[in-house]
């Protein structure tokens, strides 16, 4: 029986490695198909550089012989297709600069320059430059398929100087203004006194308006129904004059303040603001009633 045995257990032996071995050929024939689907369909979206990694699966001995002659020929059109460039950077002195980090689309491509070309894909790509001690410098560039060894010189600018920190101005012991608080102190807004003195125009005006409108209502009266008139309307003629002279006495003390304010320009730190004046005038039964209204 134990002759019989060691014959069965080289068998099995023998069969496991032949069933390992078909397995692992499976396996990679499923590699190389998947490989040589993956590569076309990324040199149809001009991906040239992953199709290039996919084309150097397929192309092993391990794969079928119809895939591998596939990938060959499509490595052979990658290769011609597949642009790349050189880059080149230098100091503002023409000196050449190697400690290059280069970065495309966001991922690093070198970290030192060779002088030895690196492949891209077709299309636009941003390009960006860092090294110590120098500004970044970004560039939008496009590559076309089929461009080789395309130059790309880069010039690193000298570093910005550090400009002043600036710092809050610090009051004076004895309370005098410090040189940069002197302009602002220099002299209040004009825009109050100017206010003041457009409100006494107005003013004014509307007094010169009753003088006026009052005078025409008297002569018609003294040529109409005097001495016969009848009270009301002689009250309105006087209401007007009364009108007048509250605008009168409004627009006179308005442009005096407005006038003063400019002449004395007393110093403030700080700028008087006005939003709004109203003036208003209205003739009231035996007399007259004048508002100044201000809004800060």
């Amino acid at each position: 029986m134990t002759a019989l045995r060691a014959p069965a257990v080289a068998a099995l032996i023998v069969a496991a490695s032949l069933f390992a071995s078909a397995a692992a050929r499976a396996d990679e024939k499923q590699t190389c198909v998947a490989a040589h689907e993956k590569a076309q369909r990324l040199r149809i979206d001009a991906k040239l550089r992953a199709a290039k990694e996919q084309l150097v699966v397929c192309s092993r001995p391990e794969c079928p012989v119809i895939i591998r002659q596939d990938c060959a020929q499509w490595m052979a059109e990658v290769n011609a297709s597949l642009p790349s460039i050189v880059i080149a950077a230098r100091d503002t002195s023409g000196h050449d600069v190697l400690a290059v980090r280069v970065t495309i689309d966001g991922v690093t491509v070198a970290e030192q320059l060779d002088g030895k070309p690196i492949a891209v894909d077709p299309g636009p790509h941003k390009l960006r430059y860092q090294t110590s001690g120098k500004p970044a410098v970004e560039e939008q560039i496009l590559v076309r398929e089929g461009e080789r060894n395309r130059p790309m010189t880069v010039t690193f600018a000298p570093s910005a100087p550090a400009t002043p920190s600036t710092t809050p101005s610090t009051p004076r012991a004895d309370g005098a203004a410090t040189a940069d608080e002197e302009p602002a102190a220099k002299g209040g807004s004009p825009v109050l006194p100017i206010l003041f003195i457009g409100v006494g125009a107005v003013a004014l005006g509307a007094a010169l308006f009753f003088d006026l409108k009052g005078n025409g209502d008297a002569r018609t009266l003294r040529d109409v129904c005097a001495p016969n008139c009848k009270q009301e309307d002689v009250d309105g003629v006087q209401t007007k004059y009364v009108a007048a002279g509250v605008s009168l006495g409004v627009g006179i003390v308005a442009v005096g303040i407005g006038v003063t304010m400019l002449l004395l320009s007393p110093a403030a730190p700080k700028r008087a603001t006005a939003g709004a004046f109203t003036f208003d005038v209205a003739p009231t039964r035996g007399g007259a009633t004048a508002a100044l209204g201000a809004a800060f």
